[in-house]
């Protein structure tokens, strides 16, 4: 293989692996976001009742849908859940007022 061929391939697989770690990092990034509002959707509260219906104890969940966080509580035997909202007070909220 000639020298100007293999500078060539060489500058090629330089531009190749910048544009991998470019979107590599960018990726990174996105996923420390998501980690940081996931670390913010397990914090358990203290503030939530027992389930009116069966008496267990009630739990904050919350989901991400289209990276937008929702929150609902639902109790420890899994049968009784609230309505999904976009804060975790209003899930708490719904929940504590349920009779």
């Amino acid at each position: 293989m000639k020298q100007k061929e293999i500078n060539k391939r060489l500058d090629y697989i330089t531009r190749y692996y910048n544009v991998l770690n470019f979107h590599v990092e960018s990726l990174n990034k996105e996923v420390k976001k998501m980690q940081k509002k996931l670390s913010r959707c397990v914090e358990k509260e203290e503030e939530i009742l027992p389930c009116p219906f069966c008496g267990c104890s009630g739990e904050l969940f919350c989901k991400l849908i289209d990276q937008e966080e929702f929150f609902y509580v639902k109790c420890t035997n899994g049968h009784c859940l609230s309505d999904m909202k976009e804060t975790k007070e209003e899930a708490i909220n719904e929940w504590n007022k349920r009779i």
